[in-house]
């Protein structure tokens, strides 16, 4: 036993030559079977010379030769090591831990430590560090037990295996992602692409798992302006190391934009994904150098509305009808949230819109808020109704009786389901609705351009006389023509006839297109 305090002799002493270590480091030496004079049998003495002084006095001969022979076989070889030693009255555990040197940050001594507190059932720790032009640091713990609740067996490769876990480079993390993956071939390839290309803001906010499904999205990006989406439910999960972040984080909805070669601007962004029925409760951008150009990357946490649908079955379409948004096709407003609420598809959403436009002109009383709101309060009858309308004209190969039976059934159930509406303005909106859908002849909804998109106008030939609501003089028919750039009502008052324009809420600057389209029509 040594009682009292070492002198500085302690410490500054060559091994060789202090009094009891030295008997343990010569037969170190001699079990090894090293020679002196050979570079293995310097770098061992070198080894000995360095380890805590105070571990030499205290450590047994064997647990000596084991912890010196294995930091020496170490050489060359980016791994961690973890040597424990017990104190005889279990009054602390010693933890001798070596790591690559550009491993050793404040950050992942934390988490070492908190590990070590941890797994020994610590209840204090103190450390020292030896870091030089080695190309491995040393961090020894001295982990304080309590003597009355001691750690059970350890596992030294396990608890070695979860720290280099914790201190693993990001860059090292995401190259074996992509060889997982990936293979040798395309993981080099995409690893130089972006391995620099990510900022270091993202990968400490982002695992390489996780720049692996960005990577995905990335790699789609080939135009300047071209956009893609992901809206997904993020799983926290804390590093080893890392304590729990609650509750409040356990389920984190988070939507990426990425845009290639120009910025978005937020003010543009928000109103857009506002319109969805979400709120933004916090954003994060960054930018992607890649060496064919930037992209921009956004990444918004999002709040869901209440009585939304399952996020798995309504992601594509929140993805595509935030890109018809961002892009003009579709318009900005509350009838988007029946994207989430409703699970509604963008296209699905500009019916039940372009009616709202058509009620507008006809001199309905009812301002599209509200309309809006009446859907929103019902989305399983928005739902219904869009379902009647395909139905009755989209082009799936259904025979004319087929339509007629399914469309019954489904107007009545619309009528069951408007027995629960309270409001007697609200079911009138929805009535006025059915008219209108059973009122409708022909559209154009379902026409598309020679790229297979939609056209981005749509037309509704509708009968006048099966809308008691429209206002006199009553044509033989009308076609409304809707977009987001302008809307307008061509009447004919027989089967042949030129018509004219009744009414227009057309932007100024279209007033002459409008004009000329709807006399085309």
């Amino acid at each position: 036993r040594f009682l009292g305090l070492f002198s500085t002799a302690a410490y500054r002493t060559s091994v060789r030559e202090l009094p009891v270590v030295r008997r343990k480091v010569a037969e170190v030496l001699d079990r090894s079977g090293l020679s002196q004079r050979s570079h293995s049998g310097k770098d061992l003495l070198q080894i000995l010379e360095t380890y805590p002084r105070d571990e030499l006095f205290q450590i047994k001969t064997d647990d000596l030769y084991h912890a010196v022979v294995g930091v020496l076989r170490m050489a060359g070889r980016r791994q961690l090591r973890v040597f424990l030693r017990r104190d005889a009255y279990g009054r602390f555990i010693s933890c001798l831990i070596y790591l690559p040197r550009d491993r050793f940050t404040t950050q992942n001594r934390l988490r070492m430590q908190d590990i070590l507190l941890r797994e020994l059932n610590g209840v204090g720790v103190d450390y020292t560090t030896r870091v030089t032009e080695s190309m491995l640091a040393r961090v020894h713990f001295i982990v304080r037990t309590d003597p009355n609740r001691p750690p059970g067996e350890i596992d030294a490769d396990l608890l070695a295996e979860e720290l280099a876990d914790a201190t693993r480079l990001w860059d090292d993390d995401y190259r074996l992602v992509l060889e997982r993956k990936l293979g040798d071939e395309q993981s080099k390839r995409l690893f130089v692409r972006y391995a620099d290309a990510f900022p270091e803001g993202y990968k400490d906010g982002h695992t390489p798992y996780e720049a692996m499904k960005d990577l995905a999205k990335l790699e789609l990006l080939e135009e300047p302006g071209q956009l893609e989406m992901h809206l997904f439910r993020k799983q926290w999960a804390p590093r080893p190391g890392q304590r729990d972040a609650g509750a409040d984080e356990a389920m984190d909805v988070r939507f990426k934009v990425y845009r290639y070669g120009e910025p978005m601007m937020l003010s543009a962004v928000l109103p857009v994904l506002h319109s969805l029925g979400v709120r933004v409760v916090d954003e994060h951008p960054y930018e992607v150098d890649r060496i064919d150009g930037r992209v921009f990357l956004y990444d918004f946490g999002l709040r869901l509305p209440e009585g939304h649908q399952e996020l798995a079955e309504v992601r594509p379409h929140v993805e595509n009808a935030f890109a018809a948004a961002w892009r003009g096709e579709a318009e900005v407003d509350g009838f988007n949230e029946l994207v989430l609420r409703g699970g509604l598809t963008w296209r699905q959403v500009v019916v039940l819109r372009a009616y709202a436009k058509y009620l507008r002109q006809t001199g309905a009383v009812f301002s599209q808020e509200y309309m809006e709101q009446t859907f929103i309060a019902y989305p399983r009858i928005a739902a219904l109704l869009v379902e009647l309308f395909e139905v009755r004209f989209a082009p799936d190969g259904r025979e004319a009786e087929q339509r007629r039976e399914r469309s019954g059934e489904l107007v009545d159930a619309i009528g069951v389901a408007l027995d629960d509406v309270a409001s007697l303005d609200q079911d009138r909106i929805l009535r006025a609705y059915l008219t209108l859908m059973q009122a409708t002849l022909r559209t154009s909804f379902y026409q598309k351009r020679a790229d297979g998109r939609p056209k981005p106008y749509v037309a509704f030939k509708l009968d006048p006389q099966a809308i008691p609501d429209l206002p006199a003089p009553r044509p033989r028919f009308e076609i409304f023509v809707y977009s987001p750039r302008f809307e307008g009502v061509h009447l004919r008052y027989g089967a042949v006839a030129r018509g004219g324009l009744r009414w227009s809420d057309r932007r100024e600057d279209f007033r002459t297109e409008v004009l000329g389209l709807v006399k085309a029509q």
